[in-house]
């Protein structure tokens, strides 16, 4: 946990500059993300493990816990700022856990350089993020 604290917070620091000093998209945050899970195969790993495994202290569950809430703040101030409205935080936690499913999924993509293979996780990316910018803005349209 203190591996990924410390690797983190340089992520931290660059996202949360991204997102009080800019109004990025939907799109350019999680490629961000993505852009970040990709750079550091070790911290991906390490975040893998935190999110399968069910033994793990509550003290390193409750640091890990802290940092999947910073990344959670900051998808809904992306949001926020492009004036979405957020039903529910489940749809806060389907972003998440697509950006890092899509780079799980096809970080390692048989029989592509790792220029494809970037290419393809920032569509999907791209992809996943304007299907969600779609359901919540038709959800906003509806009431």
């Amino acid at each position: 946990v203190e591996a990924i604290v410390r690797n983190l917070d340089s992520v931290e620091k660059k996202l949360k500059k991204m997102v009080v000093n800019g109004n990025p998209s939907l799109e350019e945050f999680a490629v961000a993300g993505a852009d970040y899970l990709l750079e550091n195969q070790a911290i991906s790993i390490m975040l893998g493990h935190f999110m399968l495994k069910k033994t793990i202290n509550s003290n390193a569950w409750e640091r890990f816990a802290l940092i999947q809430k910073f990344a959670l703040e900051m998808i809904r101030d992306v949001l926020a700022k492009s004036n979405i409205e957020v039903p529910n935080q489940n749809y806060i936690h389907m972003i998440y856990a697509s950006v890092i499913g899509i780079v799980m999924t096809y970080r390692n993509y048989p029989g592509r350089s790792i220029d494809e293979i970037r290419k393809h996780i920032h569509e999907l990316c791209k992809l996943s993020s304007r299907v969600y910018i779609n359901q919540l803005t038709s959800l906003s349209q509806k009431d």
